[in-house]
């Protein structure tokens, strides 16, 4: 609660020449601090489960990530209140809205939504309630207490940007994921039946009771479809894909700047002409 306060106002001094790139800058800050949070939090999650006296950390797993989310919704709604409000009676002044905190705040919880779906399958339910208890909030703080920023530009277009930190956050997320998944100590959530929402089975056990449960044909076609002759190459597809539109958008942005500076050009020629034409001397 108190770094992140102390990253956004560091753009200020360091005096950037524009919006977007004081906001870049910010967020990926930020978005460091929050990865080492998460990540700091998988790791001590993992060494007290693992210190358990019995054996039902799958419940553990989602009773305190299930605590987290709510913890984590209930702590900024309350600091982004008072926060606001509180410097707006005081002062009688509105402030600049700082998009980055809020963006972070939901990059991070969707994090953790990650990680604790897994152990606690209403979490995105929670989540999806979470995120728009929270939207509602910043709406009203916009509002009421924040004015239009000095250094105007479109941040509705770095949603691309966003959506960047968003990616590599899953990916980030992936590793911890695949080894809870692979894990008998962790998501072999226990020896009784009771124990977690999958009990003593994996969360992959159910695509294999349903692929043992059809036909013998079926059952070929659905594991050829999970092998590494079908995976494999869908994989680079998609790294063609990305690279494509990758390409495709780069090309894009060079033709409108090509067409910015013809329009220029042509605007600058029909001044210089309308100088010449207001200048000539008019016979009757």
């Amino acid at each position: 609660m108190l770094v992140p306060p102390i990253i956004t106002k560091l753009p200020s001094i360091e005096g950037y020449p524009s919006g977007k790139m004081e906001l870049s800058i910010t967020l990926a800050r930020v978005f460091c601090l929050r990865m080492a949070n998460l990540f700091a939090l998988i790791v001590t999650l993992y060494s007290r489960l693992t210190k358990l006296p019995y054996d039902c950390t799958g419940t553990v797993i989602g009773q305190e990530l299930y605590k987290l989310v709510v913890m984590d919704t209930l702590v900024h709604l309350i600091g982004q209140l008072g926060i606001n409000y509180i410097r707006y009676f005081w002062t009688q002044e509105k402030s600049e809205f700082v998009m980055s905190g809020p963006a972070l705040v939901l990059i991070y919880r969707q994090g953790l939504i990650w990680v604790g779906t897994l152990a606690c399958p209403l979490l995105p339910l929670v989540g999806v309630l979470s995120n728009l208890v929270f939207f509602h909030v910043n709406y009203r703080i916009v509002c009421d207490t924040c004015r239009p920023p000095l250094k105007r530009w479109s941040q509705s277009r770095n949603t691309a940007f966003l959506t960047a930190f968003l990616l590599v956050t899953l990916i980030l997320i992936i590793i911890p994921i695949s080894v809870v998944i692979g894990s008998k100590q962790i998501i072999n959530l226990g020896q009784s039946s009771d124990c977690g929402p999958f009990g003593q089975e994996k969360p992959t056990s159910v695509y294999t009771k349903f692929q043992q449960q059809q036909p013998i044909l079926l059952q070929q076609i659905m594991q050829w479809a999970v092998s590494d002759s079908v995976l494999l190459p869908l994989f680079l597809l998609l790294l063609a894909y990305i690279f494509y539109q990758r390409v495709l958008i780069s090309g894009e942005k060079r033709h409108r700047l090509v067409l910015q500076a013809e329009l220029l050009q042509e605007t600058e020629d029909n001044a210089e002409l309308l100088g010449k034409i207001q200048g000539h001397p008019s016979y009757s």
